[in-house]
């Protein structure tokens, strides 16, 4: 179990320190291209540059979180308020970025049906 735990947290730690960056620097990259002219009929510019931002978001939380905040698990922790708070928004977080992807989804083919 140690040298499993250990190797999980090496993982955490080094994916996070290397995808991280290079996930902020294309999602600004995104941005930058999305917020062209060319992208802001129906405002789909503004809405893909919202999810890249969301996104950046996501991995500059999960970086802080494996670097900076490692929580040991520990099984009293899990009824005290602020460790379930922790976990509400530590998760609400990284699917933020999922949910906006679903409803940008969904209004794509609305718009879409609606149009055509």
């Amino acid at each position: 179990y140690d040298s499993t735990h250990y190797a999980i947290k090496q993982i955490f730690f080094y994916g996070s320190t290397i995808i991280a960056p290079i996930g902020v620097f294309f999602n600004i990259l995104a941005v930058l291209i999305y917020t062209r002219k060319s992208f802001s009929f129906y405002n789909m510019g503004l809405m893909y540059s919202l999810c890249a931002i969301l996104d950046s978001f996501t991995l500059i939380w999960s970086f802080i979180i494996y670097k900076y905040l490692p929580l040991e698990y520990n099984f009293l922790n899990e009824y005290r308020l602020i460790c379930k708070m922790h976990k509400l928004v530590s998760r609400s977080i990284q699917h933020l970025a999922c949910f906006f992807q679903v409803y940008l989804t969904i209004h794509r083919y609305v718009l879409v049906n609606n149009y055509c």
